[in-house]
């Protein structure tokens, strides 16, 4: 009786444990403890902040590789935000507010090491930014004080330059120039940058010079005072359009500026008029296949997926528009009734002023070549010819032969 009764208290003493570790799951699930950092704000003064952003990215183990960590934050250090948000390839913590305060606490982080990007915008339209990095020790439960300074340093800007399909454009040329209100203009007229010798940043002592883009359309000038600024536009490519000579911007203090600048493909347009090479009456049904030459072949132009195909009208009168600076040649595919098809294409030239043009096309008379559909090479003719005559001094050869008695 006495074993049955401590077994009885045995069992609701299990149940009563297994009860208030239910309720009370602290008691057996202690948690490790956290740390808390605290982002001082520096030298800047709080009463001047309109809001401040701090992002804040555990340092992901997978691309520290071979290398140290000391080593990739310093090449994360010169990155803007962006960039490191790519490098890192984690999702970040961001704290957006206006503080209220000169600091900023951020509790209940891991162990672990952390980056942090803080931008602080203030009312006189400042802006600012910082890199920093900063170990949480493991499971020490203390604050740590991460003292963030913030200086002002010379801007940047990265210039693009595309056309209107978003392609870079290689080898246009600019010239950077200080708006006539930058504390450092020169004179009552805008004064151009003076760069250094390697023409990547703003140098005092240096001269201006024309900056062309590389060939991902790119132009990047370091090192730059704040204030306004823009880009002239000095040699664009044969054959582009300029919307926008001067593409003016703002350079902040610690901050990257970029400017997309487009250029647009000239365009332009001919006039031709079918007539008849004996007559010299307008002829009307004349059919054509635009075409362009790549090489030695003739490709067809098209517009919306359709091949571009041209009829003369009554008065043998037919127009294009809106073509690409360029070559371009006209197959006759279709003869006007009573008129051979023409045996060559023609070949015209579309540029500045060719929309007034008029191009006088010639068919002769005479049964009309059956239309076949086919366009040559240019070489295609040519090779046939030498052929026909490889064949004839081939039988040539062979009756030469046979009078010297050889066979």
């Amino acid at each position: 009786m006495y074993k049955t009764f401590n077994n009885k208290n045995l069992i609701f003493i299990l149940i009563g444990i297994l009860i208030f570790s239910l309720i009370f799951p602290f008691s057996v699930n202690a948690q490790a403890p956290k740390s808390t950092v605290t982002f001082d704000l520096g030298n800047i003064d709080a009463n001047l902040i309109k809001d401040r952003t701090i992002t804040i990215w555990a340092f992901p183990e997978s691309i520290i590789g071979q290398r140290s960590i000391e080593d990739i934050v310093k090449e994360l250090k010169v990155l803007p935000k962006d960039e490191i948000q790519k490098r890192l390839g984690v999702t970040p913590f961001v704290f957006t507010g206006s503080p209220s305060a000169a600091f900023i606490i951020l509790a209940d982080l891991d162990y672990g090491n952390y980056v942090a990007f803080d931008e602080v915008h203030t009312n006189n339209d400042k802006y600012y930014s910082a890199f920093m990095s900063f170990n949480v020790p493991e499971h020490t439960g203390t604050a740590l004080r991460s003292k963030l300074e913030i200086s002002e340093e010379p801007g940047r800007v990265i210039l693009k330059k595309v056309d209107e399909n978003g392609n870079p454009l290689e080898g246009v040329a600019f010239r950077l120039y200080f708006h006539i209100d930058h504390p450092l203009n020169i004179g009552m007229e805008p004064s151009p940058v003076p760069l250094s010798p390697d023409k990547s940043s703003y140098d005092p002592n240096g001269t201006p010079k024309d900056l062309y883009t590389d060939k991902d359309g790119i132009i990047e000038v370091k090192n730059l005072p704040e204030g306004t600024y823009f880009f002239k536009e000095v040699g664009p490519l044969p054959g582009y359009s300029i919307d926008y000579i001067d593409n003016h911007f703002v350079i902040r203090p610690n901050q990257l500026t970029t400017l997309e600048v487009v250029n647009k493909k000239d365009n332009g347009g001919f006039n031709f008029i079918k007539i008849s090479a004996s007559t010299g009456k307008p002829l009307e049904g004349a059919k054509f296949v635009l075409m362009r030459k790549i090489g030695d072949t003739f490709v067809k132009v098209q517009r919306n997926g359709q091949d571009i195909v041209l009829v003369s009208d009554k008065d043998g009168l037919f127009a294009l528009d809106g073509l690409e600076y360029g070559v371009y040649y006209l197959w006759e595919v279709n003869a006007p009734d009573g008129y051979r098809l023409l045996s060559e294409p023609i070949e015209f030239t579309v540029g500045d002023g060719t929309r007034e043009l008029l191009l006088t096309i010639k068919n002769e008379e005479g049964p009309p070549t059956p239309p076949t559909g086919l366009i040559p090479k240019t070489g295609d003719i040519t090779i046939l010819i030498m052929t026909l005559v490889g064949f004839v001094l081939i039988g040539l050869g062979r009756h030469l032969v046979r009078e010297e008695g050889y066979e």
